[in-house]
């Protein structure tokens, strides 16, 4: 297999004066209590292991595509077990904290965790895990900016466009880029900001074409379009 995903995820924790619900009550009690804390906790989280995806290398295992890390405030085990695939590991993790955190220290946290998950995969062999744990030293070496350029520079004489995404915590920002012959970056509009999830700004990631000079258009995949000028 090929591992092609990293997730941390926020399980659900029922309170403890609920302990006789039925489950009809749990579910609800999930639903309004529960669910949206942990779709805000995923994307927060998404800054760093969507970073982490794009830099690791291509990895083979044995069986697993995808590691899950449980984010728990007391672990019940410490061990990685194969769900199907997906290693799931569990990590010691101060959710109430890590609210209050500001964006930076929220990617630090997040990195410092992966790599106790990592660690933990590492101790029972499951697979090297080397390139991860590199891959983690990138990321705290470019200081947690998770930016990168989609697809190649369109060029037009002595001026080439191209997008840009950067992807923070709190939202990810599309920009186009204008650079000059040596590649100096001459403007960057802002196109639009989103959540951080791939599966929502993926659509705006179309076709990016000069329509005169100094004026370029990025047509998103369901029919909108930006136009900008470098000036």
């Amino acid at each position: 297999m090929i591992l092609k995903e990293i997730e941390m995820d926020l399980p659900y924790v029922r309170d403890t004066n609920q302990e006789h619900l039925s489950a009809d009550a749990i579910n609800l009690d999930y639903e309004l209590n529960w669910k949206e804390k942990r779709r805000q906790f995923q994307l927060m989280t998404r800054c760093m292991t969507s970073m982490l995806e794009r830099i690791i290398p291509r990895i083979t295992t044995k069986d697993c595509w995808k590691i899950l890390i449980e984010c728990v405030e007391k672990p019940f085990r410490n061990n990685c077990i194969n769900l199907l695939g997906v290693y799931s590991v569990q990590v010691l993790f101060d959710i109430n904290t890590f609210w209050e955190m500001n964006s930076l220290e929220k990617k630090k946290y997040v990195v410092n965790k992966i790599g106790e998950a990592i660690g933990t995969i590492a101790q029972h062999n499951f697979f090297a895990v080397e390139e991860i744990q590199k891959a983690c030293n990138e990321i705290v070496n470019s200081n947690y900016v998770n930016e990168w350029y989609w697809n190649k520079p369109v060029k037009l004489k002595q001026m080439s466009v191209q997008v840009k995404v950067l992807h923070e915590v709190e939202s990810v920002n599309i920009y186009m880029v204008f650079k000059d012959s040596i590649k100096n970056v001459y403007k960057e509009k802002l196109l639009v900001s989103e959540i951080p999830d791939e599966r929502v700004y993926s659509k705006y990631l179309g076709k990016l074409e000069w329509i005169s000079v100094g004026t370029a258009r990025l047509s998103t995949k369901n029919g909108e379009s930006f136009v900008k000028t470098y000036e």
